[in-house]
């Protein structure tokens, strides 16, 4: 049986709330580049510093540190884009990332599901993939389709089928490249190609887009970087997401811990302009927080934790992925589940964060 896909909805207001003066965030971003000059980033990538030592950055490749300077910098940045299309399979849903409206996306990838026939928790496979894409597809307000559970049938190459149950089962903008191994990478790339059909259109209206992490504090992952330059060279958009926890991986407080994951960001954003101008970045730093008591990990913070890192990204002059989350730490269902979905999916729109929600 087969369905219309309804138009997608956007968020838009006319009221954006802010936590950080102008001159606050101008302050943020010269310790950013502070630290990016001072104490510099790891990049594990011979490419990426081979990248880095052509343009004139200081490279120890014993240690595989890498140290901008404010102008290198500065001038890097200056040549990412501030908005682009995210392309989806018919042109009613491309996403404009200009910073009008806000676009709802579902969060990836987790690794178990609960089996909608024995109600039992198991592995999460590829079928489940496609289940959660056609739900998504049905969905007005998801505009925006991360896979929200991994092909852990396909073992390694489960981003592949990850991206390809994606793509057939959603007309919505996927989610498809993620950290994967730069041999992966390159077939995302031709399935990309294939969907769009010409590598012109896959550069106009890119119908995915990658998500590296990078590993806090200030490093990165090698075939990470290594995927995105990939991804970069194919005109493919690529999200750059820092995850720093305070306390444990990153300073206690939430203004020095969004400074470290801004400089992991930046870091590697600088590498993509170096390597190609005018690639389509943007900007995502989630802090959490560690439990004092226990060392567990409290993946929600207060709301101005994501709005600091949304006016963080636009003061770069990029899109971002944040802003606001429909998601809570709630250890059950009931009113403090109820509270934290519901204030974060009321903060979505005045937020303004590009591509924000991370549903799921």
């Amino acid at each position: 049986m087969s369905t219309e896909t309804p138009d997608i909805v956007p968020f838009v207001s006319p009221i954006k709330s802010g936590v950080l003066t102008a001159a606050e965030l101008a302050k943020v971003q010269e310790k950013t580049m502070q630290l990016l000059d001072k104490v510099g980033v790891h990049f594990p990538s011979p490419r990426a510093l081979e990248i880095f030592a052509e343009h004139g950055a200081r490279v120890d490749r014993e240690k595989e540190i890498v140290r901008l300077s404010p102008e290198l910098v500065q001038r890097a940045m200056s040549t990412a884009p501030r908005s682009f299309i995210l392309g989806g399979r018919e042109e009613r849903f491309d996403l404009i990332l200009d910073g009008s409206r806000s676009y709802l996306c579902t969060d990836g990838t987790g690794v178990h599901v609960v089996d909608p026939e024995t109600r039992q928790k198991r592995p999460s496979c590829k079928d489940d993939v496609a289940l959660m894409a056609r739900v998504c597809d049905a969905l007005p307000l998801v505009s925006f389709f991360w896979p929200m559970v991994s092909s852990k049938d396909f073992g390694r190459t489960a981003p592949l089928h990850n991206c390809h149950a994606s793509l057939i089962n959603t007309l919505k903008h996927v989610r498809g490249g993620t950290t994967v191994h730069p041999r992966l990478a390159t077939y995302i790339v031709e399935m990309a190609s294939v969907v769009a059909g010409s590598a012109e259109t896959r550069i106009r209206r890119p119908p995915i887009c990658a998500n590296i992490c990078t590993i806090s504090p200030l490093s990165h992952d090698k075939h990470g970087i290594e995927s995105a330059l990939i991804y970069a060279e194919a005109g493919i958009p690529i999200s750059f997401m820092a995850m720093p926890t305070m306390g444990s991986t990153a300073p206690a407080t939430p203004l020095a811990a969004l400074i470290m994951g801004d400089a992991e960001v930046i870091s590697a954003m600088v590498l993509i302009q170096l390597a190609f101008p005018g690639a389509p970045v943007f900007h995502a730093v989630f802090t959490s927080l560690m439990d004092p008591r226990t060392g567990g990990y409290i993946s929600d913070v207060p709301a101005p934790s994501y709005i600091m890192a949304k006016e963080l990204a636009h003061a770069w002059g990029v899109p971002c992925l944040g802003g606001a989350r429909v998601s809570g730490d709630a250890p059950e269902l009931g009113w403090q589940s109820g509270f934290e979905v519901g204030l974060g999916a009321g903060m979505i729109a005045l937020a303004g964060g590009d591509i924000c929600g991370v549903m799921g």
